[in-house]
């Protein structure tokens, strides 16, 4: 298994721009390093949800999704766009 890196960063966007992309692919691909960027409002509202005694799993299901989307979105090689043609 990989070693995983968090990373909190400052800033407001959750998504990830391509040369944040272009770096995860690279950490990925030469060192087999995930790093995993969470930004400080996703930290928050995990926070602050988790003190509600309704949404106590809401951290947990908030990361995995989120590692999910960097695991198939971010890190695919040879993935490759698809072409959506209209029949």
């Amino acid at each position: 298994m990989a070693p995983l890196q968090v990373l909190i960063s400052r800033s407001e966007n959750e998504g990830m721009s391509a040369h944040e992309r272009a770096w995860l692919l690279e950490m990925w691909t030469q060192h087999q390093m995930l790093v995993f960027t969470v930004p400080v409002s996703v930290l928050c509202r995990c926070l602050w949800r988790i003190r509600n005694a309704m949404r106590t799993d809401y951290a947990e299901e908030a990361f995995a999704k989120r590692l999910d989307t960097f695991q198939r979105a971010y890190l695919t090689i040879g993935r490759g766009r698809r072409d959506r043609r209209i029949a």
